[in-house]
């Protein structure tokens, strides 16, 4: 119908211009809305019509526009939300429609060989990606990883190169030997791991630490499918990673940097690499309630290389006597002095410290310690009293000589799997008595040192208004539902592989109604990010508002 009205006034056109020829002077009447090439103003986009000038039937142009009856087409552009992550869209430059890229293929060849718990050879294939990031064949060894994670029909997988290679893209190039392919079996939404580090690399990554970077992919194993798996980086000594002294090979001396993990699976581990402390003291809830004791978790390996009891012992009396002077700074009254560490890392008083901040920061990187505090509370992650919960000290030259929270890990009984929201901060509110559930009978005693600190709690207030003026939550819930809606046949595949682990309850959990009830793969993602926008809502009303 269109075409035809355009030919009919081109016709009349062509008669007015006969007419205008005559010996009678023309008047132009700026009255025709034609929508043809030689009146166009402006293309038409997806969000805004085509503009055209009006003209005259003579075929005069005007100057006034009138618009048409057609809009444009996308204009989609590469996009990647996020500083990590790699959540990659092809996004509408106009409207911010998305189309998805697709997910990135890791094929593990193992000739044949079942993956067990002990590594065996294989080669790395990686496609369907960006050319720089391609991988042919490259010789690696490949084992089944985790603890829990590991007893699940879906096995998670520890890649180790025989040379460092960089994986997708991942922590700005880093080459590295070793990956982790995370199984997410436990996660319905697959996105508790990935949610949390995302959240995590705003606040380690931004203050100088060390947060995992992550990116979604499908698993082959001699190129049949898998499924989804989360790859991630190793939680190591590396330079990148958690750098801090990686000693020579053999050598004894305790000077050097150590990585050590809150660890209920100590007695997998050589003694060599564990220990165990006696904190000797309970502490309080933020309600005044006294913890046991016997709910504090005690035992640690040690995940950096070390070849000495020496060094064990080094380590295992710096942890306990960290352990001492935070509570006791927190705790006691001083006359005149506080503990600090000498230069052999012995317990001294010292009375030129006037103030319990002053005493703590001295043994502890605070700042770490804030970012940890408020990414386990935002996540009500059970498992760290329990396991994964990693602490860094650097006792070399070059090192701050000072605790270090870092490289936060295993999220996938968390963000509401567990416990519904429920205003408060689980850290310091995790009275368990009178829950439904057996998942905290591990209290993280690190994470319990501060829960009636003033002080601290301010600089709590003071991280959260930092990292409220970044983008992180809406990145976040941008990249929720751009996996949930446009990668949406890469997790239907997934649910097809592994169905059972949509209507089962895993493991030891007695896990909420809400989070049982999702049975499928999206209302399980909506219900994570309705779940972590309640407690951005909760923190913004206690820490934005001046009360």
């Amino acid at each position: 119908m269109k075409k035809t009205m355009c030919i009919i006034n081109v016709i009349l056109m062509c008669f007015v211009l006969m007419a205008c020829g005559s010996e009678h002077s023309h008047v132009h009447n700026f009255n025709q809305q034609l929508e043809l090439d030689e009146y166009l103003k402006s293309q038409g986009t997806c969000v805004d019509y085509e503009v055209y000038y009006y003209s005259c039937a003579c075929g005069e142009k005007g100057n006034e526009t009138f618009e048409g009856t057609s809009k444009g087409e996308h204009e989609y552009e590469y996009h990647q939300i996020g500083e990590v992550g790699h959540v990659e869209c092809y996004e509408c430059k106009y409207c911010y429609d998305t189309k998805p890229l697709e997910l990135p293929k890791i094929n593990i060849n193992t000739n044949g060989k079942e993956i067990t718990e002990d590594y065996i050879p294989s080669t790395i294939t990686v496609s369907r990606c960006l050319e720089e990031y391609q991988l042919t064949d490259i010789p690696a060894s490949i084992k089944v990883r985790g603890n829990g994670s590991s007893e699940y029909n879906k096995k998670p997988f520890r890649i180790k190169f025989d040379t460092k290679q960089g994986m997708l893209g991942l922590n700005d190039g880093l080459k590295a030997k070793s990956w982790v392919l995370i199984n997410e079996y436990n996660d319905r939404s697959r996105m508790r791991n990935f949610s949390a580090f995302f959240i995590s690399n705003y606040l380690f990554n931004h203050d100088g630490y060390y947060s995992t970077d992550m990116r979604f992919v499908e698993v082959y194993i001699n190129e049949e499918y898998n499924g989804i798996y989360l790859l991630a980086e190793q939680q190591q000594v590396n330079k990148g990673r958690i750098n801090i002294n990686e000693p020579d090979k053999d050598y004894q001396g305790t000077d050097i940097g150590y990585l050590i993990e809150l660890d209920t699976y100590y007695y997998e581990e050589i003694e060599l690499e564990t220990f165990a402390i006696d904190y000797g003291y309970s502490l309080k809830y933020s309600n005044g309630k006294t913890c046991r004791v016997s709910k504090f978790q005690n035992h640690y390996t040690i995940k950096s290389d070390i070849y000495s009891m020496d060094q064990n012992t080094f380590i295992k009396n710096v942890t306990a006597n960290m352990f001492f002077i935070i509570y006791d700074s927190l705790n006691n009254n001083h006359n005149g002095y506080f503990y600090t560490l000498d230069d052999n890392f012995n317990l001294v008083k010292d009375y030129n410290i006037r103030t319990s901040r002053e005493a703590i920061e001295k043994v502890l990187d605070l700042r770490s310690y804030i970012d940890m505090f408020i990414i386990q509370n935002i996540a009500q992650n059970v498992d760290i009293g329990w396991s994964s919960f990693y602490l860094a000290f650097d006792a070399s030259a070059k090192g701050a000589k000072k605790l270090i929270f870092e490289a936060p890990w295993d999220f996938d009984w968390a963000m509401g799997s567990c416990y519904p929201f429920k205003e408060g901060m689980f850290c310091i509110d995790q009275d368990t008595s009178g829950r439904n559930t057996t998942l905290a009978d591990y209290v993280n005693p690190w994470m319990l040192l501060f829960a009636n600190c003033s002080w601290f709690l301010d600089l709590v207030k003071d991280r959260w208004c930092e990292l409220k003026q970044t983008n992180c939550f809406n990145d976040l819930y941008k990249a929720i539902d751009i996996l949930t809606n446009d990668y949406a046949s890469y997790f239907d595949s997934e649910f097809r592989m592994w169905p059972e682990s949509l209507i089962k309850v895993l493991d030891r959990s007695k896990a909420t109604s809400e989070y049982t009830t999702k049975t499928s793969h999206k209302a399980s993602a909506m219900y994570l990010k309705e779940y972590i926008k309640n407690f951005e809502d909760y923190f913004d009303s206690i820490f934005l508002t001046d009360k």
